[in-house]
């Protein structure tokens, strides 16, 4: 062998030397990086937990309350009683008291007339389009009418539909 070939093998060595280091580094780094992305996935994970289960304690405490009792208990009856003005209020505090940020997101909706604003806190209840009609004394078809325009006038990036509405109102 020459020398010009000691050379070429010393410096072929330290090259391959190096990228098994560079090669290693880059293993121990994704791991660590993937351990990181474990580590934080874990913690959404849970605070999705806590708040799904927050605001499932909040629909219950709604649920449980005397004025939701009153008006589930008046959508069972068969003649077509429309709550009292202050039984809106107190369903409007009731709903506002268990889900605090409901109230600013239905100012950010604009004025809402009065049975649009009713038809909302029934859907907030978890009423069927049935039993709001029975209470707001109107026809399933114009509740569901109202619903859908609700859904038109606040929520112009989904299609048209009752059911938009609805799960905008429940996520609130």
């Amino acid at each position: 062998m020459q020398s010009g070939d000691y050379f070429l093998l010393a410096y072929l060595s330290v090259a391959a030397g190096m990228a098994v280091t560079a090669i290693v580094c880059y293993v121990l780094l994704l791991r660590r990086s993937r351990v990181q992305l474990k580590a934080r996935l874990s913690a959404l994970t849970m605070q999705q937990s806590a708040a799904r289960s927050y605001r499932l304690a909040q629909q219950q405490a709604l649920l449980d309350s005397a004025i939701s009792q009153r008006f589930f208990s008046r959508s069972f009856e068969h003649g077509r009683t429309i709550p009292a003005d202050a039984d809106w209020q107190a369903l409007n505090e009731a709903v506002n008291d268990c889900f605090p940020q409901f109230k600013s997101a239905l100012l950010a909706c604009g004025n809402l007339s009065e049975t649009e604003h009713r038809v909302t806190l029934l859907v907030k209840l978890g009423m069927t389009n049935a039993r709001m009609a029975d209470l707001l004394c109107k026809s399933k078809e114009a509740v569901t009418s109202v619903r859908r325009r609700l859904c038109a006038k606040h929520l112009p990036a989904a299609p048209p539909s009752p059911k938009a509405w609805d799960d905008y109102v429940k996520a609130l």
